[in-house]
């Protein structure tokens, strides 16, 4: 008694020199270009040996269907744990906390109260603490700012901002800061 598969063992229509991979599943993975995925489609022979998919499923969801490409691992990495903080590097909020204390609690910026609860929006590194470390704990860099100041300092930055009156002081000192870090007179 012989054995007959199911579908027969046939390669996709390619250009020469282009060359199936075989899955594990027996299926053909073919990198293939817009002119041979259309001549598959037409083909009544190329397209019998391709799986049906269903209708409304996605571009993606036909071409795995279609046996074109083939998914992914699916291994999703295990989140980090974080590291806790030496004892020595209770991180900036203790600063921010002081500079609560010290400064007038209104934004430096357009004058808003801002309340009597400290929250971490409030408080602006002007130079990025990921970016100028020594500045992080640095109180003239930490400048206290609305929510709406704040986000506006974030997507618009000095460049733009400094042309705009109260944007002046804060600008001034953001690049003062900026050439002092750098190590740049002027």
């Amino acid at each position: 008694m012989t054995l007959k598969r199911k579908t027969p063992l046939r390669k996709t229509p390619l250009r020469r020199g282009r060359k199936p991979e075989r899955t594990p599943k027996g299926a053909i993975v073919v990198v293939a270009t817009q002119k041979e995925l259309e001549w598959i489609s037409t083909n009544p022979v190329a397209k019998k040996h391709l799986r049906r998919i269903p209708k409304g499923a996605t571009p993606i969801e036909k071409l795995l269907g279609e046996g074109l490409i083939q998914r992914a691992s699916t291994f999703k990495a295990k989140p980090k744990p974080m590291k806790k903080r030496a004892a020595s590097n209770p991180g900036w909020w203790f600063i921010a906390l002081e500079i609560w204390d010290e400064r007038s609690r209104v934004c430096e910026v357009c004058g808003v109260s801002l309340g009597d609860e400290p929250r971490p929006e409030f408080f602006s590194h002007l130079l990025p603490r990921g970016g100028y470390r020594k500045y992080k704990l640095f109180k003239p860099n930490i400048v206290l700012k609305c929510d709406t100041c704040h986000h506006t300092w974030h997507h618009e930055g000095p460049n733009k901002l400094r042309f705009f009156s109260k944007w002046e002081p804060v600008c001034e000192l953001y690049y003062t800061l900026q050439r002092e870090a750098n190590g740049v007179e002027g």
